[in-house]
């Protein structure tokens, strides 16, 4: 799996490439990954209710936003981030949908404490932001356009997932399979064996 990308311009916003993540503690940094914040594009969606994930008012919620279309607008604001293709909010009902998976990560605040962005001190201030800059984009400005372009996206979209969910299962089958796990597992099916010839 290649390096992972974090931040740069709006044409790398197609790397889609898995990074790994250490467990949350007290002392990360705001600099370190995981204390990154997720926007889940399910957030923005004006077709999503309070209860089902939106997180800001239906007034300025967009249609349908996907992960891309977030990072181009953060980029544009100079945040660094990375997107996990591989996942999807747990309230989202149509899973299989390759376009309404991903989870865009950012770096909010500096080490000092301080946003990254000024313009953008409180994550509603950013949601805002991203609802008006994904909203503003040319394709949406025409609904056929539109239709079309998440067409396209739809199909540009799912190999990278899935491939990303393969990599992913068979680094976790690797991790809770290793080699001593098949032999202990040998040894136990003979000693089984053993045992019922010994009762005849």
């Amino acid at each position: 799996m290649a390096e992972p990308h974090v931040a740069g311009t709006s044409q790398q916003a197609n790397n889609l490439n898995v990074i790994h993540l250490g467990p949350f503690l007290p002392g990360k940094k705001h600099s370190d990954h995981e204390r990154w914040i997720h926007i889940y594009p399910i957030y923005l969606n004006k077709n999503k209710t309070v209860a089902e994930g939106r997180r800001v008012s239906k007034k300025i919620a967009v249609e349908d936003p996907i992960a891309r279309e977030i990072v181009i607008a953060l980029q544009e604001k100079g945040f660094n981030l990375f997107v996990e293709s591989y996942k999807v909010h747990p309230r989202e009902v149509d899973k299989e949908n390759m376009l309404m998976r991903s989870r865009v990560r950012a770096q909010f605040r500096n080490d000092d404490g301080k946003p990254v962005n000024s313009e953008y001190p409180t994550k509603r201030a950013l949601f805002r932001m991203l609802c008006e800059s994904i909203g503003a984009l040319d394709y949406r400005q025409d609904p056929e356009t539109f239709r079309q372009h998440k067409r396209q996206l739809q199909a540009q979209v799912a190999p990278q997932v899935l491939q990303q969910q393969r990599y992913l299962e068979r680094l976790e089958k690797s991790q809770t399979q290793g080699p001593g796990n098949t032999t202990t597992q040998s040894n136990t099916t003979n000693n089984k064996k053993k045992g019922k010839r010994g009762r005849k």
